[in-house]
């Protein structure tokens, strides 16, 4: 019998490694069943890091990513979606999750961007945090703004 330790070492626990790249999942391939998965892993774990919060910083960093992070839905195609694109890459890493859909229908049919993305039909940045997305983005310098209000 292997012990199955839930706290951090010289390197992050693989169980806080695994939620945050099951979270990462869900949105890249627009399947809520990895966010499901996610969310069982946190709920078998999230119990021993009560007792040792220090310990348990990597999933606690990726329960923050599944509840506060930021996903960037960059859409329409040409000069000004790169654009948008390139900015959304430049963001701090923890803090997003960048997709790109150059139309609505490239995005999961629960997507919470997916109608939203006909009012900017020449491309936008929408900022989406849980079931909510920001107002189309429309110009590069304005997206850590975004990302940031939506955080709150």
């Amino acid at each position: 019998m292997r012990p199955a330790a839930t706290n951090d070492d010289a390197t992050p626990n693989p169980n806080a490694m695994a939620a945050g790249n099951l979270t990462r999942l869900a949105v890249l391939a627009g399947d809520d069943a990895w966010r499901e998965k996610a969310d069982r892993l946190f709920e078998g774990v999230l119990s021993a890091a009560g007792e040792n919060l220090i310990g348990h910083a990597a999933l606690l960093n990726a329960l923050d990513l599944r509840l506060r992070g930021a996903e960037i839905v960059v859409t329409g195609t040409g000069a000004h979606a790169e654009a948008l694109l390139a900015a959304a890459r430049k963001l701090p890493f923890l803090d997003r999750i960048v997709l790109r859909a150059p139309a609505a229908d490239t995005l999961a049919a629960s997507h919470p961007a997916r109608d939203k993305i006909a009012a900017a039909p020449d491309g936008a940045a929408f900022v989406c945090v849980g079931a909510r997305c920001s107002l189309p983005v429309m110009e590069p310098e304005a997206l850590a703004g975004a990302v940031a209000a939506m955080r709150g």
